[in-house]
């Protein structure tokens, strides 16, 4: 007979002289069958390598959404209450922090409408796929705790690939936040009546560096939301100018679809970003009958470096179609713009340096190639204060348009192609701006810099 037992399952464990005992055995394999059944989900979990939410028991029932009380059903006569999955999809994903640490796994969302609050996706390589509906939150998130010295920002490696987030009408809140994190995609989803769509938000604001980096946003579809993506930089809303502040970089937005909506302020929102591609996306707000009280840029950029906006197609903004604040190195080449400023008379491109320390003397812009028509302003416009711009080949006709203005100020009697104001502060030889080879009915105002070679065709 056995002298000595497992810790674990407690098999007997036969030592030295012990004699075997046939019934011993038998109750060994006894023992680790009813341990396998017991244990089944776990270990087909773990052969997989592919976990399914409803296997840790996510139900899909938020059907339909009751207005009056402001919750969502199982049923259209609103008797059954969906259920709260927040707890289940989180044990999903801890399930594969534990289990799966450095390979991660693929998170199943099956057929169905899973209503949560919110979860947190913290450990790497995890590929969330499926053809259900997510009505909540997913904060993307490698520590939530920042050490600046450390610099303890991790790579996650989170893909996000043909999944749907939808809510009710006016729901506050993100899709997905990214925060603290390197390495995302997100690519092939559908993102409906959200706040935001997609949030890149530091959490520290005196920390310099890049809290959120190598953002990959491509193929999605993002409609009825404020802004389809937005990342948040504090310090200039707290009036710091400092170019120290750099808190997300290179991300790529492609190939995207941004729809507005009546309720849409900006399509997309970046503020403090260390290089950003925009490329190949459709930007839409809602049409000029709609009536929108809030809507404004089709693209918004606050504080950045190492900007390509290309290849775009722009419609219905209701201020500028792109507007730059406090930029350094910036190119906008072969966009399609037009029926801009149907709100607040505007142009179509809108370039600005607010910033006259050490912004002032190392920017550097060009913005070519990009045909604009249907303003209810300028072609371009420049402020006051960039430099070492060079404006060529821009296609700018129907400006100063009243075809689609809904606002009540006045629209410009004498709409430019091409506008630039004055300098801020004296004129220096950092301050050239070359305009050339633009095709226009309406003239240039160049106020500083030179104009070469531009081709104005008034009409008659």
């Amino acid at each position: 007979m056995s002298s000595h037992k497992t810790t674990n399952l407690e098999l007997h464990k036969w030592v030295g002289s012990d004699p075997f005992n046939r019934n011993e055995i038998v109750e060994n394999f006894d023992i680790i069958d009813k341990y396998i059944s017991d244990n089944s989900f776990n270990i087909d979990l773990l052969k997989n390598s592919s976990i399914n939410i409803e296997a840790f028991g996510a139900k899909g029932n938020a059907n339909y959404y009751n207005v009056s009380n402001g919750k969502w059903y199982e049923d259209a006569n609103y008797t059954i209450l969906a259920k709260d999955n927040t707890e289940t999809i989180q044990s999903a994903i801890d399930y594969i922090a534990k289990n799966f640490p450095s390979n991660g796994a693929t998170l199943e969302i099956p057929n169905g409408a899973f209503l949560f609050n919110q979860v947190k996706i913290y450990s790497k390589h995890i590929k969330v796929i499926g053809g259900g509906i997510l009505r909540g939150r997913v904060l993307i998130q490698s520590t939530d705790i920042l050490n600046p010295i450390a610099f303890n920002i991790k790579e996650l490696f989170t893909v996000f690939d043909g999944v749907k987030f939808e809510r009710e009408s006016g729901y506050k809140g993100a899709a997905i936040t990214i925060q603290n994190t390197r390495d995302v995609t997100i690519q092939n989803c559908f993102i409906s009546n959200y706040q935001i769509g997609i949030l890149g938000n530091p959490t520290l604001v005196e920390y310099k560096w890049q809290q959120t980096a190598r953002i990959r946003i491509k193929g999605c579809t993002i409609q009825k939301t404020q802004y389809a993506v937005k990342t948040n930089m504090f310090p200039w809303d707290k009036k710091l100018s400092n170019w120290n502040y750099f808190q997300h970089g290179d991300w790529n937005v492609s190939d995207n679809y941004f729809y507005g909506d009546v309720g849409g302020i900006d399509n997309v929102h970046f503020e403090g970003q260390d290089g950003l591609i925009l490329k190949g996306n459709f930007f839409f707000h809602g049409t000029a009958s709609g009536k929108s009280p809030d809507k404004r840029n089709n693209i918004f950029i606050k504080q950045s470096n190492f900007v390509i906006i290309s290849d775009n197609n722009l419609f219905e903004a209701g201020t500028e179609a792109i507007r730059i604040e406090d930029f350094r190195i910036l190119t906008i080449k072969d966009n399609n713009i037009g029926w801009c400023g149907q709100r607040i008379p505007s142009s179509g491109i809108f370039v600005e340096t607010t910033d006259t320390g050490s912004t002032y003397s190392s920017c550097s812009a060009n913005i070519n190639n990009n045909n604009i028509s249907v303003t209810t302003k300028h072609g371009i416009e420049v402020g006051y204060n960039p430099v070492r711009m060079k404006i060529n080949d821009n296609s700018l006709f129907l400006l100063g348009s009243r075809a689609h203005y809904y606002g009540s100020n006045a629209i410009t009697n004498a709409p430019c192609s091409v506008y630039i104001n004055y300098s801020g502060k004296p004129f220096t030889s950092k301050d050239l701006i070359v305009v050339s080879g633009n095709f226009s009915d309406k003239p240039s105002n160049i106020k500083r810099g030179l104009k070469a070679g531009d081709f104005y065709f008034p009409k008659g």
